[in-house]
């Protein structure tokens, strides 16, 4: 009789050899599961994220590969993650999501769909999560570059019949056009509180292309209906780039739309002015307000477009060599009154034909005083035949003279000797009975550059006016040659 130590290892042995298929297939299952977990927590290491636990059998092992699939950003790193979530999947472990092939659809690579879209494949995507769509209202956003203006009729057709299926109670529809490529939206409104349950968008899709959904998730009933309705007006109404629309839940027929929806479109800048001002008088309270915003805007943006014009085309007169200015005793003389404290300062009056560098050579005079009073600028005013004075640009902390181009009448100076001599005073421009438009401004060290043609009017005030005439007052400078030599 053999020992029972040696006959109880016998029997074990025997009964490991025996073990049922079953049961050694669920181990190396096992074993292959926890052999992917640490493939993960390798690649969690390299990217410094947690490791989890080798022997995890839930929902840790979907949560790592997850945060993995943002950091693997080569192709190398991407095939080791998806060799390990295959592996993860294949042998029993969690996975509430489809493990995505490495290249997409080539319908799907053409999409180009907004960041946050619960459908869009990006490149270093591992996983695709599933989606369930629970709502009473929500927008669709479709993008291919395969859509071209042909594709409305379909598109709204396949719209009329998405909400007939889904019983919804209003649609909206549009296509626009962004750059050379179309895109489209479709919204979807049930008003009886029914809504729409689906486990996948396999109904929404158009034309195999996937759409975006974003939903209204507004809670409180009231607040609910607007939120949706503010919806439906914004892809029903015609704003920047919209070329073709329709509904049939239309605004001032199923419910009266917000201004704040029309300001908040033409704020963001999807709305044109033309369209603003078109849509504005539907909504008739507080249009003038609004029509007073828009000509500010208008002002504002033709003013600047001005500037920027300008500036770049001083850049390129500036890469014009000019040849030197000839020598005045008058300018010099000009100048020198900015080299010292004075309790009044003359106007500079350049008298010439026209095209012999009048403006020109005020320009010049003027930077030169500007590098004396370390300014960066000087304000240049078309004067003409107005005998009014904007000083309205000129800031004292920018500006080191004012350059008075194209005088047409002598009088003007005259008119206005008490400003231009540059007393160390206050004066006050854009006077009127309210003063509303009333400026601050004074012209105490700073220069005063007046040009005028021949044919200017008065020019003989230069020489007999009591205030034009004295040296004191103004410096005249005439020629009938050109300026440089």
């Amino acid at each position: 009789m053999a020992p029972k130590g040696k006959a109880h290892a016998k029997a074990k042995a025997t009964a490991k050899a025996r073990r049922p298929w079953w049961s050694k297939t669920s181990n190396d299952r096992q074993a292959a599961r926890r052999a992917a977990v640490r493939a993960l927590n390798v690649l969690a290491t390299k990217f410094g994220l947690s490791t989890i636990p080798v022997k995890t059998t839930g929902r840790p092992c979907q949560r790592l590969i997850q945060r993995l699939q943002t950091r693997c950003s080569d192709g190398a790193t991407r095939a080791l993650l998806r060799d390990a979530a295959r592996r993860w999947q294949a042998n029993g472990g969690f996975l509430d999501a489809v493990i995505i092939d490495p290249e997409p659809l080539a319908e799907e690579n053409e999409m180009e769909c907004e960041e946050g879209a619960p459908f869009v494949l990006p490149r270093h995507k591992v996983l695709k999560a599933n989606f369930r769509l629970d709502s009473k209202a929500f927008m669709l956003t479709y993008n291919s570059r395969a859509f071209d203006l042909q594709t409305w009729g379909a598109f709204k057709s396949f719209t009329e019949t998405t909400a007939m299926s889904l019983r919804a109670t209003g649609w909206s529809a549009c296509l626009e056009e962004a750059g050379k490529k179309y895109h489209m939206h479709a919204y979807y409104f049930w008003n009886n509180g029914e809504g729409v349950k689906l486990r996948n968008i396999d109904k929404l899709i158009f034309r195999t292309v996937h759409p975006r959904v974003d939903r209204c998730n507004v809670s409180h009933p009231p607040l609910f209906k607007k939120a949706a309705e503010h919806g439906m007006w914004y892809v029903y109404v015609k704003k920047l780039g919209t070329i073709y629309s329709d509904s049939n839940y239309k605004p001032w027929q199923s419910y009266v739309p917000d201004a704040s929806w029309l300001v908040s479109l033409w704020t963001a800048r999807k709305m044109t002015h033309e369209q603003y001002e078109e849509l504005s008088s539907t909504f008739r309270s507080g249009h003038a307000s609004r029509m007073r915003d828009l000509e500010s805007v208008r002002h504002t943006e033709r003013a600047l477009a001005v500037r920027k014009h300008l500036l770049h085309e001083k850049k390129d007169l500036e890469k014009i060599k000019l040849n030197d200015f000839r020598t005045y005793p008058e300018i010099e003389e000009f100048v020198s009154y900015f080299m010292r404290p004075s309790r009044r300062r003359p106007i500079l009056a350049i008298i010439g034909p026209t095209g012999t560098g009048k403006s020109e050579l005020a320009a010049s005079t003027l930077r030169r005083i500007c590098k004396i009073l370390s300014v960066s600028d000087f304000v240049e005013v078309t004067v003409g035949d107005n005998g009014s004075l904007d000083l309205s640009d000129f800031n004292i902390e920018m500006h080191g003279g004012i350059l008075l181009d194209g005088v047409g009448d002598a009088q003007m100076l005259a008119d206005h000797r008490e400003t231009l001599q540059g007393r160390a005073k206050e004066d006050r421009g854009g006077k009127s009975s309210t003063m509303m438009y009333a400026y601050s401004f004074t012209l105490a060290r700073r220069a005063v550059v007046a040009t005028m043609d021949n044919a200017a009017s008065n020019l003989t005030f230069f020489g007999n006016h009591h205030w034009l005439s004295d040296q004191k007052n103004v410096i005249a400078l005439r020629w009938t040659a050109a300026a440089w030599i």
